[in-house]
């Protein structure tokens, strides 16, 4: 069991976690006693480890579940990890912690981890020395890496959206758009096999060579549900 303590604040009893379930706080005090006081590293299978700064930790839902169970009538309960999920979720709402979900599990940032755990002499640990402050502490920057991350995810989801799809279009084509467009032409019952996407792609390419926005044409398509894709009627296509 790691040992030390971090700071409690008489006004939580006053917050907005306070007048939620009793496992709304049970869950956010767990988090602040398991994230870590200085910077750890995380290891992962194929040794490509994490550094995490204080305040940050790699779990899941099953394990926090276990950790939050309790004893009720001698039968433990454990809480189910929708329910773990749909309380990480109202904390990240109200701007206590930051989420992001990668293959090692969840990264939680706690957004004001200064306040529960400060770095100056009345930190948890005798042994903390300045040497080990780090920048990455402050609240700011721990919101700037979380931003950060979601950032690269998304992208990430979107390129494995259209790989997904079977095609992914060149840096001219908006990948956003050119995904909305093969979920259309599945919400009209007509899906694009690879070859009519590189169909289609050719027939951009044209429009694109003759002036006319690739983009603009796709979301005009997307916009009316057409099948097809067609030469703009409005100076406002032009790239």
């Amino acid at each position: 069991m790691k040992r030390g303590y971090t700071k409690s604040w008489r006004k939580e009893i006053d917050s907005d976690i306070w007048q939620m379930p009793p496992l709304y706080h049970r869950v956010f005090y767990w988090l602040r006693q398991k994230a870590p006081w200085k910077p750890e590293t995380f290891p992962t299978q194929n040794k490509m480890n994490i550094n995490l700064n204080p305040g940050q930790i790699i779990t899941s839902m099953g394990i926090i579940a276990e950790g939050v169970a309790y004893i009720e009538n001698n039968v433990r309960k454990v809480p189910q990890r929708k329910t773990i999920q749909r309380i990480l979720e109202w904390l990240e709402f109200n701007g206590i912690i930051a989420l992001a979900r990668h293959r090692q599990g969840t990264t939680i940032f706690i957004l004001k981890w200064h306040i529960y755990q400060p770095m100056d002499e009345e930190t948890c640990h005798s042994a903390y020395t300045e040497q080990d402050t780090d920048a990455d502490t402050e609240p700011d920057t721990h919101l700037k890496k979380y931003k950060e991350v979601k950032r690269i995810n998304k992208k990430k989801n979107k390129e494995k959206q259209a790989k997904e799809n079977g095609l992914t279009p060149p840096d001219w084509i908006d990948l956003k758009i050119w995904t909305e467009y093969l979920n259309m032409r599945k919400k009209i019952k007509k899906p694009m096999t690879h070859y009519a996407q590189e169909l289609a792609v050719k027939e951009l390419l044209k429009f694109k060579d003759q002036g006319y926005d690739p983009n603009g044409i796709l979301e005009t398509s997307i916009q009316n549900s057409w099948q097809g894709l067609f030469e703009p009627k409005d100076e406002g296509k032009y790239l």
